[in-house]
C-alpha cells in the first residue's frame, strides 16, 4: 500500500514546505503544529492540536543544515525527570529570542530557553522528526488514527503506511526525472535533494530532449564541463551538457563499475559488486593501508627511474670531460715535445717554439712564422737579414 503524500499548493514553496513535503498530511501537521500555538476556543475536542491549560509550548523542529536540527529530541540535563512541565519557552504569542522565565514553576529552568540544542518536553521529543512513527505502537487501535492508550496523538505507528522512516522523507529515486527540475530553494539543505541547484548539475529531460553521452565540444574545455549556457545550439543540441548528462544517461547508467571502494554516494550512477557497502571499519583500514603502499611503492620506483636517468647523464658528462681534457693534456705533451727536441739555444725568441733561422740587424733570432716587414723586438723594418740556413 502506498503512502499518501501531502501536496503543496502555489508556484513559489518555502524552504520549511520544501523540508516537509514528502510527509502524510496528518504526520505534517503534528510535527509542525502541534501544542505551537494557544487555543483560541475553550475546545473539547480530542484531536485539537493546539495548546491548552497545563500543558507545555514545543519548539517546531527545524533543519539547520545536514544532520543539524535546531534541537535534538533528548531532554535537556537542566530539566529534571520528575518535572515534566517545565519549560523555559516564550509564550507562543511574543517573539522567539526574548523568552521570560515562568516563576510560578520554580525549579528546572533552563537558561537557554529556546536557544538550547536538547529537548525541554516530552512532547518535544515523542513528536521530532526523528522520532515521531519511526517505532510501532504497542497498543492496538480503536479506530482509524486513534489508539487505545494515546487516542489521537499517539507517536507511534500503528500500520505500515503510518510509519515514517527516521529524519527527513526522502523521494523515491528515479532516473528519468533525477536532477531535471530545478530545487526551489536558493540554499537547500536537504541532503538527499533530486532537483539541480546550479546549471552545471543539470539534466535534460530525456524524455522531451534526445542527446548522447558524448561530451559538447563548446561546455566540455579543457577535461571539464562550464556553463551548458555556452553551447550555441542551448537544449537542442544532441550532445551531453554536463557530468550528470553522461552518468545518468539511459545507454551508461550502472554499465560501469565503480572505483571508489567502499562508495558513501546515495545514488551512484556506477555498477557495486555484492556486500560493497558492508565493509567492515577494520576491512576498510587494511585496504586504505594497501592503497598507501601500492602509492609509496610507485613513488620509490619512480625516484630510482629518476636517479637512473640523472646518473646517466652525469657520467656522460663526466665521459665529455674527460675526453676534453685528454685532447688539451694531448696537444701540451705534442707541444712539450716540440719544445723538448729543439735546444733551447736554437729556439726562436719570440715563440720560443720553433727552430730560429734569420738573424735580423738589430741581432734579434727569429724564426719564418715570426718574420715580418717590422721587427717585433725594435719596432723597425730591417731591410739586411742573414739566413742560417
Amino acid at each position: 500500500m502506498e503512502k499518501p503524500v501531502r501536496q503543496l499548493s502555489g508556484s513559489k514553496i518555502s524552504e520549511f514546505e520544501r523540508l516537509y513535503e514528502n510527509e502524510q498530511e496528518l504526520h505534517f501537521k503534528y510535527i509542525t503544529q502541534f501544542h505551537v500555538q494557544k487555543c483560541k476556543e475553550d475546545c473539547s475536542k480530542e484531536d485539537c492540536l493546539n495548546l491548552h491549560n497545563n500543558q507545555s509550548y514545543r519548539r517546531i523542529p527545524v533543519l539547520l543544515s545536514e544532520n543539524n536540527w535546531n534541537y535534538m529530541p533528548k531532554m535537556c540535563k537542566n530539566i529534571p525527570q520528575n518535572y515534566p512541565n517545565s519549560t523555559t519557552h516564550s509564550s507562543p504569542d511574543k517573539t522567539l529570542g526574548k523568552n521570560t522565565e515562568d516563576k510560578s514553576k520554580g525549579q528546572g529552568v533552563c537558561r537557554m530557553g529556546d536557544r538550547c540544542k536538547y529537548a525541554h518536553t516530552k512532547e518535544e521529543c515523542s513528536y521530532h522528526p526523528l522520532m515521531y512513527k519511526v517505532n510501532e505502537c504497542k497498543y492496538s487501535s480503536l479506530e482509524k488514527n486513534k489508539c487505545s492508550k494515546w487516542g489521537y496523538h499517539c507517536s507511534f505507528a500503528h500500520s505500515n503506511a503510518d510509519k515514517r522512516i527516521k529524519g527527513i522523507q526522502i523521494k523515491h529515486f528515479d532516473l528519468n526525472t533525477y536532477r531535471t527540475k530545478q530545487c526551489s530553494i536558493t540554499n537547500c539543505k536537504v541532503n538527499e535533494c533530486f532537483g539541480f541547484h546550479i546549471n552545471k548539475e543539470r539534466r535534460r529531460d530525456p524524455s522531451i530532449y534526445t542527446y548522447k553521452c558524448i561530451p559538447c565540444n563548446f561546455t566540455y574545455i579543457n577535461g571539464k564541463f562550464e556553463n551548458p549556457e555556452m553551447c550555441p545550439n542551448k537544449d537542442n543540441c544532441s550532445l551531453a551538457h554536463t557530468k550528470n548528462e553522461i552518468y545518468y544517461h539511459i545507454e551508461k547508467y550502472q554499465n560501469f563499475e565503480c572505483k571508489n571502494f567502499p562508495c558513501y554516494q546515495n545514488h551512484c550512477a556506477f555498477l557495486h559488486r555484492d556486500n560493497q557497502n558492508s565493509v567492515s571499519k577494520e576491512e576498510h583500514k587494511n585496504i586504505v593501508k594497501d592503497q598507501q603502499v601500492t602509492e609509496e611503492n610507485v613513488k620509490i620506483e619512480r625516484i630510482e627511474k629518476v636517479e637512473k636517468v640523472e646518473k646517466k647523464e652525469s657520467n656522460q658528462a663526466i665521459e665529455e670531460t674527460d675526453v676534453k681534457s685528454e685532447s688539451k693534456t694531448g696537444i701540451l705533451q705534442e707541444d712539450k715535445e716540440d719544445k723538448n727536441s729543439i735546444p733551447q739555444k736554437l729556439r726562436c725568441k719570440t715563440c720560443l717554439k720553433r727552430q730560429i733561422k734569420w738573424i735580423l740587424e738589430c741581432g734579434s733570432i727569429i724564426c719564418d712564422e715570426c718574420l715580418e716587414a717590422v721587427c717585433l723586438k725594435c719596432r723597425k723594418s730591417h731591410a739586411r737579414r742573414i739566413d742560417l740556413n
